[in-house]
């Protein structure tokens, strides 16, 4: 169960960001984001991406310390303007998700048309949703599929089947006796390192 801040404690901190207390932001950020978070997966309980909660919380933390005077006491109270500006991120990565599952959805019924492709292989299709895809992307990214390492591959084709649950995650990662707080970590980093990776592919194909 999360506990909010102290409203005279985040006031305090938030005089202390307008006057440019350089240790500040880092303080607020520590007190703020962990229950900010907790309170956005309690209040969408549906949520199938447990990590979005945090990113939204994290991201409106950081707009807050860096622009501290556009909170105006009295208006409301800090916590109420920081849970409604994280709920309001929260919302545009939910549109934003569906908008990209839509594509994803339309670049596995082609993956499912194209004879030359191996079943095992379809799954690259929907890190493309975002792209123009050619003949060239499929094979660069194919080729890096093929390079991964059993977890890692895994990994991705959870990625690609829009599996969002941490668990799942973490019983492919073998981490699933860690605390949830570690293996959300770990998920998170495993998933940057792939999609880089991937994108990375992406890029020496445009520049051939």
């Amino acid at each position: 169960m999360f506990t909010k801040p102290d409203p005279e404690q985040l006031l305090s901190i938030h005089q202390r960001l307008v006057a440019g207390d350089t240790i500040a932001p880092a303080e607020f950020a520590e007190l703020v984001i962990p229950p900010l978070a907790e309170v956005l997966r309690i209040t969408n309980k549906d949520l199938r991406d447990e990590n979005m909660a945090d990113e939204a919380s994290t991201d409106a933390v950081l707009d807050f310390v860096k622009s501290p005077q556009v909170y105006v006491h009295g208006r409301s109270s800090i916590w109420s303007f920081l849970e409604m500006a994280a709920q309001r991120n929260l919302s545009n990565l939910l549109v934003k998700e569906r908008r990209q599952q839509g594509r994803i959805a339309r670049f596995k019924d082609v993956a499912l048309h194209d004879p030359a492709r191996k079943k095992d292989q379809e799954s690259p299709l929907a890190f493309l949703a975002e792209l123009e895809t050619t003949g060239s992307c499929r094979e660069r990214v194919n080729a890096e599929i093929a390079s991964l390492s059993p977890v890692e591959a895994a990994v991705f084709r959870l990625m690609s089947d829009g599996i969002r649950r941490t668990d799942e995650y973490a019983q492919a990662l073998g981490i699933a006796d860690k605390p949830l707080k570690e293996q959300r970590q770990k998920v998170k980093q495993v998933k940057d390192r792939l999609m880089k990776r991937l994108k990375r592919s992406l890029r020496e194909t445009d520049n051939e």
